[in-house]
């Protein structure tokens, strides 16, 4: 018996070890090569072992222990970007990526959805047949699926128009976090912020939304968005702040946060407003405009859901391309965006922006984009 309980420390911290410790991709299960990462930014090997995911690329490398994800968010529908997928790895909150000197709350993929990736399956994915076939993140979707313990309903989520649909019918919008472009994606359970100092917020966590600037006069407006305390009182509570968003979205917003009953104020609130109170200079105009957006956006969406099996294999005949419905597990497709260190100058260009030249610096956190694959070719040839 004493025996027994030295040998469960032991294995334990042998377990810790390879969750957390560089490998050699080489030794891994399966190996996808050459993704394209929007967080951390360039292209990497993505190597699946059994109790962690590595991405690694000749400048930089970073270990994800399975058992810090805490959602896989598959974003399709790419403003400006068709037939190309986000697939972003939300990390349970304490439980950051350790990448260089950066702490990355988020891991953002893109793939294309042409050309397909064939692989041999994994011992883990037997299930699935000898070889996983299929747009790059339906085989990402797959491999996760099959090394991630204890799925839950929420573990794979989707962007959902019946949520939320920007002026323009898009599922995310754009966000500046300071100086640094990014998208601020609206959900279900909370809100993504895809970009520099990327993040997921629960909506549970959220105690108020307060909207900044929304004068007419404004064509752009910003937000803070204020964090409660956690329960054990570990965390004081923190505020999220995003800017540079167009006026043409407020209303949208508004709607969004007063249909999820997140409290929404203004810069001359003194106090916390009920749910769904007046917003945006305190006019019941405003909160009456909301109303109906959310509204609008319900009766737009007369789709149905459909639910989208990640450990199923595809059918390659008879497959169509998602329209943004919602998956219970996951579906296909890509990535999204974080910094690189960089010697040439970003350029926004709507919800495009060309990457940076990627140098592998331990700051690997620069402008947020959604970027083409293709732009990161000379970076992986370096």
């Amino acid at each position: 018996a004493p025996a027994e309980q030295h040998a469960k420390p032991a294995k334990q911290k042998q377990q810790q070890q390879q969750q957390t410790s560089l490998r050699d991709p080489q030794a891994a299960d399966a190996v996808l090569q050459g993704v394209p990462l929007i967080i951390p930014k360039g292209k990497f090997d993505v190597a699946f072992f059994q109790h962690s995911m590595q991405v690694s690329n000749k400048q930089t490398s970073a270990v994800v222990p399975y058992s810090n994800i805490h959602h896989v968010l598959v974003i399709d529908a790419i403003p400006k970007m068709p037939n190309t997928t986000n697939l972003v790895l939300v990390m349970k909150r304490g439980h950051p990526v350790q990448q260089g000197k950066n702490q990355l709350d988020l891991i953002a993929m893109q793939t294309r959805d042409q050309p397909e990736l064939q692989i041999p399956a994994p011992s883990a994915c037997q299930h699935l047949g000898t070889q996983l076939t299929g747009p790059a993140a339906v085989v990402l979707s797959q491999l996760l699926a099959s090394y991630l313990e204890d799925i839950q309903d929420d573990t794979f989520l989707t962007a959902e128009s019946s949520v939320f649909t920007s002026s323009a019918g898009d599922l995310m919008i754009a966000a500046n976090k300071g100086v640094n472009s990014g998208w601020l994606v609206p959900l279900s359970t909370g809100i993504c912020y895809i970009g520099k100092q990327g993040t997921f917020m629960p909506k549970s966590s959220i105690s108020k939304v307060v909207f900044h600037r929304t004068g007419a006069s404004s064509s752009t407006f910003d937000i803070t968005v204020n964090r409660r305390a956690s329960a054990g009182g570990g965390d004081a509570a923190q505020s999220f702040d995003l800017g540079q968003i167009d006026a043409a979205e407020l209303n949208k917003l508004q709607g969004y946060f007063m249909a999820q009953h997140i409290k929404i104020g203004t810069d001359d609130d003194d106090t916390d407003d009920d749910v769904g109170g007046t917003a945006a200079g305190g006019s019941a105009g405003a909160t009456d405009t909301a109303a109906a957006a959310t509204a609008a956006d319900d009766d737009s969406d007369d789709q149905d859901d459909e639910d989208f099996d990640p450990k199923a294999a595809p059918d390659h005949h008879n497959e169509e391309q998602p329209q943004s419905k919602k998956r219970k597990c996951s579906h296909g497709g890509g990535a999204a965006d974080s910094g690189g260190a960089s010697d040439e100058d970003v350029e926004d260009e709507g919800m495009s922006k060309e990457a940076a030249e990627y140098e592998g610096s331990d700051d690997d956190s620069s402008d947020a984009s959604l970027v083409d694959e293709n732009s990161l070719d000379d970076e992986d040839d370096e």
